[in-house]
């Protein structure tokens, strides 16, 4: 259920990125655009307005974390050269956190909004309706390479989205863990994890997400535009 690539692609770095920008060679990416419309169309299935339907799968998250902390440690461990505790406070606690966080706050979020009502239109009431957004895209960084694919991902799933992960391949063992742990514990139809490099990176950049969540230097967050 995902797309994977070799080891032979290139890191993604802001200068790779820029050439293959500049160079606009659509022919040789990866047609990663059936992942997308896959996504959209559980997407347009509602399942995801649910209440019940995002708490399950938030609750899927905290699962899988707490049962697997010694792993997601070690595969960060292994990656950036951290004693364990700084893994452990970087890219666990803050997972757990943040998904206890939305899961006590997700019942206020989702409840419509008590707003002013025009007087011209007087009487009646007006509310505001959070919806979500659609089908997104979370492009991880290296240096907090599980917590930083997670949490956006907690915020989507609590939001009502689907969401597309593409972890750094900087830290090669923390994507897999995070591709292996969300095949694992989370709706397929939901959550999908592209791995690669520069060209898949690209790729998916050409889609049109309903938005993106990045977290990197200046330079690269430019490609999209």
């Amino acid at each position: 259920s995902t797309q994977s690539t070799g080891a032979a692609s290139p890191t993604m770095t802001a200068t790779g990125m820029a050439a293959i920008r500049d160079n606009e060679d659509l022919s040789s990416l990866p047609d990663l655009s059936p992942v997308l419309s896959q996504l959209r169309a559980a997407f347009n299935t509602r399942r995801t307005f649910s209440m019940e339907y995002r708490m399950q799968q938030l609750k899927a998250i905290e699962t899988m974390v707490l049962e697997n902390d010694e792993a997601i440690i070690a595969a960060v461990t292994a990656d950036l050269g951290r004693p364990p505790h700084e893994s452990f406070f970087g890219d666990v606690a803050t997972c757990v956190e943040e998904v206890r966080m939305a899961m006590d706050h997700l019942e206020e979020w989702m409840s419509p909004e008590t707003v002013a009502h025009p007087m011209i239109i007087q009487p009646g009431s007006s509310k505001m309706i959070h919806e979500p957004k659609g089908v997104v895209l979370i492009i991880g960084p290296w240096n907090f390479p599980v917590s930083l694919c997670l949490v956006p991902l907690i915020g989507a799933i609590a939001a009502g989205n689907c969401a597309v992960i593409k972890p750094s391949e900087v830290s090669p063992r923390s994507a897999i863990i995070v591709q292996q742990l969300i095949e694992k514990y989370l709706d397929p139809e939901l959550v999908r994890v592209v791995q690669g490099a520069v060209p898949e990176t690209t790729a998916l950049l050409k889609l049109p997400w309903d938005h993106i969540f990045y977290t990197g230097n200046g330079e690269l967050s430019l490609i999209h535009i």
